[in-house]
């Protein structure tokens, strides 16, 4: 059976419209947005007994009874303050959360001092005279250093490529999810080591690869005889995995099927194929194990340097030669980089009520609103509002983003492919620009020696981040590492203050009482895969999910018997190592 991926659903829009010219959008990265001169900034540090304020001290209730001020803003050094601070505002009786903010985004500069509050508002003085004094941004007047860091370097693009095609709006509906799969729970057994490898800087290196002209793109109504090696672009094709073959693709894809704006992980069952929009460098390596159907697509055989290739270089250059938070923002600008060619915007519609029937049929039909993410609300009694991405942003160049991403699958698969080639090497977890294996311990030398080629510290090529004998993933953004019964690598979410508990993080009042409030791990966990008796994680057959009765059975089954034992796997570990976390 064929199954159709789309973005948001099981539907590829149609790829034949109008080709015109359009000059991108650009932003004044010197017009930065900054507050009312009378609005007040305060700096604040907060823990489970006080506020600091002005270098004093306040319990909460002298402080949200006498001192708190609904109109001023108050800036905090980090996420757990946020916590707290939230936490006593909706105690105290206020509704209003965005008085609150956190210093740079959230952007970790220092650790989080529980004891010593005026310790971190000091941090946040130096810090701020340093993005200062180097971006020119003044983060104390609530100035935004990501949006200076964005609109620089979205003037440089608009400035070097001037204009794109319409055409390039159609790569919207093109995957933009970067290679992500967990393949095992855990790993746990003797004479095994565990390596973990990523990528220096993923996205600059893929940033210096070719790209098409977002200004020269063409339809072509059949694609069958183009020279993949000379066009970049999207394609729409119909991929049916070999038999001999299927094994290899139902373990490595990251293919994604959308349900209502849900992407689900799968697998293909025998007679399984799928319609989709691939990047041309993607049909070549997937062509390797199926057979590939080319259709209609849009392409160009002009094919120009990424704008930004020397700005991500500098960019790299000025992250080594930095350390600390610099280095951060250094790293965050390459990524800003990125992200700043698909920035995300919205669009508004208000209309009667009774118009509901005809605008919907309008929204149907409109080009470059098909197949997007919407919702529909009242905005009064008798009034509707509709909200939609607005996929024409002229700010955007979709195609240059998508490729940049299709780059780095590939350059995932290809070593992924490379392990699956050795005995008893087994991939564990893979996430953006990193990936996890284990192999017997006699053929770590061996590996150094087969991967000499991609190993170093070089501009794309992979670093051996740490080693290991014992592991536990449970999914992207969620595993530990140890070695001889320490944890020397781990990534616990947006969380990863800790390897295995959060202190001094959350608090809840009960009864006029201050208690701790525990962590919850598995309260957040997703549920794509079941594990099989050996640990290897499975995504469910495509059939499976396009059934919704067959798929929430299939969900029953996750969130009972797998979630346990996760949890078991995971505090086995847990008791197993000692751990490293900070007690109050």
């Amino acid at each position: 059976m064929k199954y159709t991926l789309g973005k948001f659903n099981p539907f590829i829009p149609d790829l034949n419209r109008e080709n015109n010219r359009i000059r991108i959008g650009e932003h004044n990265p010197n017009k930065i947005k900054t507050l009312n001169k009378k609005t007040n900034v305060n700096l604040i540090s907060i823990n489970r007994d006080y506020v600091k304020i002005d270098g004093i001290c306040h319990t909460h209730k002298f402080f949200f009874s006498d001192i708190y001020n609904r109109k001023d803003i108050y800036l905090s050094s980090s996420n757990q303050e946020l916590f707290h601070f939230k936490t006593f505002l909706d105690y105290f009786g206020y509704q209003r959360f965005k008085s609150i903010t956190t210093f740079l985004g959230g952007l970790v500069y220092q650790k989080y001092d529980y004891s010593d509050l005026q310790k971190n508002i000091n941090g946040m003085i130096e810090v701020a005279s340093i993005v200062e004094k180097e971006f020119g941004v003044n983060v104390l007047r609530l100035e935004s250093l990501s949006h200076k860091l964005s609109s620089i370097l979205q003037y440089r693009i608009a400035r070097k490529q001037r204009f794109k095609s319409t055409l390039d709006n159609l790569f919207f509906y093109s995957d933009f999810t970067p290679y992500s799969k967990t393949f095992r729970l855990e790993e746990t057994r003797k004479k095994r080591k565990i390596v973990a490898i990523d990528v220096a800087s993923m996205y600059p290196k893929c940033s210096q690869e070719l790209f098409p002209d977002p200004k020269k793109l063409s339809y072509f109504d059949r694609c069958d005889g183009l020279d993949l090696n000379v066009h970049r672009g999207i394609v729409n094709v119909c991929f049916k995995p070999n038999p001999d073959s299927i094994e290899w693709v139902n373990k490595y894809n990251n293919f994604k099927y959308a349900i209502d704006n849900s992407l689900k992980s799968f697998t293909f069952s025998e007679n399984d194929s799928i319609e989709a929009l691939m990047y041309t460098n993607e049909i070549l390596f997937w062509s390797q194990y199926g057979n590939m159907k080319l259709k209609d697509g849009v392409l160009t055989s002009s094919l120009i340097p990424h704008p930004l290739k020397s700005t991500f270089l500098k960019l790299v250059e000025l992250k080594q030669a930095n350390s600390g938070f610099l280095r951060d923002i250094y790293k965050l600008n390459s990524d800003i980089g990125i992200e700043t060619q698909n920035s995300y915007s919205e669009k508004r519609v208000f209309f009667k009520e009774s118009d509901i029937a005809s605008y919907y049929k309008k929204l149907c039909t409109t080009p470059f609103i098909d197949n997007t993410w919407f919702k529909l609300e009242h905005a009064s009694s008798k009034k509707l509002m509709l909200t939609h991405i607005k996929v024409d942003n002229p700010s955007n160049v979709y195609s240059l983003y998508g490729q940049t991403i299709a780059y780095s699958r590939i350059k995932i698969l290809e070593v992924l492919k490379r392990l699956s080639e050795q005995e008893d090497w087994e991939p564990l977890y893979s996430n953006i620009d990193s990936i996890h294996f284990s192999l017997p311990e006699d053929e770590y030398v061996r590996f150094k020696v087969l991967f000499s080629d991609i190993l170093g510290s070089e501009l794309g090529q992979f670093k051996i981040k740490r080693e290991g004998d014992k592991g536990l993933w449970l999914e992207s953004g969620k595993y530990w590492i140890a070695d001889k019964n320490e944890i020397v690598h781990y990534q616990n979410g947006a969380n990863s203050v800790a390897p295995f508990s959060l202190n001094n993080i959350a608090y809840r009042i009960v009864n006029d009482k201050i208690e701790k409030s525990r962590f919850y791990l598995f309260s957040s966990l997703n549920y794509h895969s079941t594990i099989k008796e050996n640990g290897v994680f499975q995504e469910p057959s495509l059939s499976i999910i396009d059934d919704e009765t067959t798929y929430k059975g299939w969900i029953n089954t996750i969130m009972t018997k797998d979630l346990s034992r996760k949890m078991t796997s995971y505090y086995h570990l847990k008791e197993k190592i000692k751990e490293n976390e900070e007690r109050e």
